[in-house]
């Protein structure tokens, strides 16, 4: 009878060959074992075995032997597989239990939002087009994501907590707070707690409820209080603006509503937007964009606007 350590390595060696079964694969995935397995692959797949001069070796050791000729033993190329594989299996383990590299990492797409529990019991809830990344071997020692889009953050009582956008880095202590960060501009919104802010140009402020700031190319520019609401408003289905850069805002009508906007006949450089549309319906929320804009658009299909002045 067969025991569960070799079931597991038959089961191993059919997943890395490829010769399960769809029914068999899937059964495997959902192994308590297939993380493991699957972290290891990834890692070793990347390493790289040093090269090996076999007739040079060889030569060599004939020197050493004084021309003398070694038989070597039949099962000499198993025990260098064998080797290999110790080796392997050796470097996986450190990488498992070294853990630098394991990188956890959430996406959504356009029109896509995702909740997200982190290590520690914070929650983020991911906005659409966005990127979350942590390192989670190192979460106890340094508690730091990486955002890219939007997201807004409910955040454990605890230990420092960081998020790094590309126009600074936000810290935190127990606190709820919104982060936009898209293209050149990051906002941040704090709802409760406070937040620190600091920008690339090591400027910094502190942010307490009800109160946001704006990094812009790396630099801090201003302060206000918009238009406070308990909830950041594209939890409940709205997108709003203060004073943003109107590329901002025709990049988040793309996100919230799959579409594709061709804004190049109209000129926008120097636009700014203060207001809000919904999420639910496309055509209201191109309205209330572009009229007070004096902006003109034909909807050419599901996917594809085109404006004009």
């Amino acid at each position: 009878m067969e025991s569960k350590k070799e079931i597991e390595d038959d089961a191993l060696g059919r997943w890395l060959s490829g010769d399960m079964s769809p029914e068999e694969l899937k059964e495997f995935e959902a192994s308590e074992a297939f993380k493991t397995y699957e972290n290891i692959k990834n890692y070793t797949e990347g390493m790289k075995m040093p090269a090996y001069d076999l007739e040079k070796e060889f030569a060599l050791l004939n020197d050493k032997r004084k021309g003398k000729v070694v038989q070597l033993n039949p099962m000499r190329k198993w025990t260098i597989a064998a080797s290999i594989a110790i080796i392997l299996g050796l470097g996986s383990l450190l990488f498992l239990m070294q853990g630098d590299d394991i990188l956890v990492s959430h996406t959504t797409a356009q029109m896509e939002t995702d909740t997200i529990a982190l290590p520690d019991q914070s929650t983020v809830y991911l906005n659409a087009d966005s990127k979350l990344d942590y390192n989670e071997s190192s979460w106890e020692e340094e508690k730091v994501v990486e955002l890219e889009g939007e997201g807004y953050f409910s955040v454990t009582k605890g230990d420092q907590f960081s998020v790094k956008t590309d126009q600074g880095t936000i810290q935190v202590l127990g606190t709820e707070f919104n982060i936009r960060s898209r293209s050149d501009l990051t906002e941040v919104t704090c709802y409760s707690g406070k937040v620190k802010v600091s920008d690339q140009a090591s400027g910094a402020m502190i942010l307490e409820p009800g109160m946001s700031c704006k990094i812009v190319d790396g630099s801090l520019v201003n302060e206000w209080t918009p238009n406070f609401d308990e909830k950041v408003s594209w939890l409940n289905s709205e997108s709003t603006f203060h004073e943003a850069p109107f590329i901002i805002v025709i990049e988040e009508l793309e996100d919230q509503y799959g579409v594709s906007i061709d804004d190049e006949d109209v000129s926008i450089k120097e636009r700014v937007y203060t207001g809000t549309f919904p999420h639910g319906n496309l055509e209201d929320a191109l309205k209330i964009v572009f009229d007070p804009m004096n902006i003109q658009y034909d909807i050419l299909s599901e996917k594809e606007i085109k404006l004009r002045e």
